[in-house]
């Protein structure tokens, strides 16, 4: 795709101040790849196993003179994807999810010092459906970042480290 006018925010001070930059050209191409599969290995469970993968090439093409002509676009990583395994049993669900982004830059400009690593996440969660009188009713209990990885998805701006998050739904 040729892309004019691509517009693209940064965040400058903090995260509720960001610099709008319109990018006059841009070079974008890639694929997306997405699978899903479900096995039955006994009557009553199954495995539910799915993933995405994205690879992106996002090229400033705006001034061939320019410092970012033909540098990956701010906050683009080339690679990223995520995928979930789960197990559903008539008692309960259990999950693992997992994502990843690679190497990504700041600014327009492909240099060290604006270089931000790739991360990875990786969550656990149990989940139990149920009759709550006559309602249905769900209780997911949830660890977040499970490994504790410190991670950025925006500079100066870390992630929590491990958490647990519990969620009760109730349907009217």
């Amino acid at each position: 795709n040729k892309v004019t006018n691509k517009i693209v925010a940064i965040p400058v001070k903090n995260l509720f101040v960001w610099s709008v930059v319109n990018l006059g050209q841009v070079d974008m191409k890639g694929m997306d790849v997405s699978a899903h599969i479900r096995l039955q290995p006994w009557r009553k469970t199954s495995i539910d196993l799915s993933g995405n993968y994205t690879y992106q090439q996002a090229l400033d093409v705006t001034d061939s003179n320019g410092k970012t002509y033909k540098h990956q676009i701010a906050y683009t990583p080339r690679i990223s994807g995520s995928g979930q395994a789960s197990l559903i049993m008539p008692w309960f669900n259990l999950s693992y999810t997992f994502l990843f982004s690679g190497k990504r830059y700041v600014l327009g400009q492909n240099s060290t010092e604006n270089r931000m690593n790739g991360y990875s996440d990786h969550s656990l969660s149990v989940n139990k459906e149920f009759k709550l009188g006559k309602r249905d009713a769900s209780l997911t209990v949830e660890t977040l970042n499970f490994l504790d990885k410190n991670y950025e998805i925006v500079r100066y701006f870390p992630m929590p480290g491990r958490s647990v998050r519990a969620t009760l739904k109730i349907s009217y």
